[in-house]
């Protein structure tokens, strides 16, 4: 999930107009937003990138603290986009909430399924 979290960050670099539409709706193709989505995308890659490598390197408290980071970004963007629904297109609120929530309930699961050190 770390490496698809780093993939969907990538995605968001290469096109941040289309990602973000899909979130926001028109305002999506603005410039600006653009700017915020790249920013978005490249939190996803430091933080999918950063737990897939502490998992491969078997650093379960490196591991920790970046699925940490990703259960409270999702749950950030879970926020953000139910606080503002009334003004976001219905598709993506769906999308977020559904991928957004599933997230962060896996990287929390995850984080907690850790062995400490």
């Amino acid at each position: 999930m770390s490496l698809a979290r780093a993939a969907f960050g990538a995605g968001m670099i290469a096109m941040p107009e289309r990602v973000a539409e899909g979130w926001i709706g028109e305002p999506g193709h603005s410039v600006r937003v653009g700017v915020l989505a790249r920013s978005i995308g490249a939190r996803d890659i430091a933080l999918g990138g950063g737990a897939a490598l502490a998992l491969l390197r078997g650093d379960d408290a490196m591991a920790r603290a970046f699925l940490a980071g990703q259960a409270l970004s999702d749950v950030v963007d879970l926020a953000g986009t139910l606080a503002a629904r009334e003004k976001l297109p219905e598709s993506g609120v769906k999308t977020t909430t559904a991928l957004a929530g599933i997230s962060a309930l896996v990287a929390a699961a995850s984080a907690a399924a850790l062995k400490s050190s």
